[in-house]
């Protein structure tokens, strides 16, 4: 029961983290006429990568653990390259929080938290584009 209690919260947090930041780079940055490329790149690439982090946990833990630890590490040390050193930190501590929580945790079923964790940013990415088209 704790282990699907750690899964679903590590769930939760990621389904929750995705959306919203989804939400609001579409609504405040997305500009029709605009480089679509550039603008993947700067902020859903974010919403992709932790999608792409919380399946691959839920698949395969151990890699899950490794890829949390190299983007915190990573994040860690770009973010000290900025006048405020706590920004790495800031993002560096929550990943490994949630790296562990997928380690230790396992929701099941498994097959609807994978649904949920990809199935929800992107509707709220379709929705939030739609809006912001009409």
């Amino acid at each position: 029961l704790t282990s699907q209690i750690l899964g679903w919260g590590a769930v939760g947090i990621t389904v929750v983290f995705t959306s919203v930041w989804s939400y609001l780079s579409i609504i405040k940055y997305y500009q029709p006429e605009g480089n679509l490329w550039a603008f993947f790149l700067q902020y859903i690439l974010l919403t992709a990568v932790l999608v792409a982090a919380a399946l691959l946990s839920m698949k395969w833990p151990k890699a899950g653990l490794g890829l949390h630890i190299a983007a915190a590490i990573f994040f860690a040390w770009f973010f000290s390259l900025d006048a405020f050193s706590m920004a790495g930190p800031l993002i560096a501590i929550p990943l490994l929080i949630l790296g562990a929580m997928y380690f230790f945790g396992q929701p099941e079923p498994r097959k609807w938290a994978c649904r949920l964790a990809w199935g929800l940013p992107l509707l709220v990415i379709l929705c939030a584009t739609i809006a912001k088209l009409f």
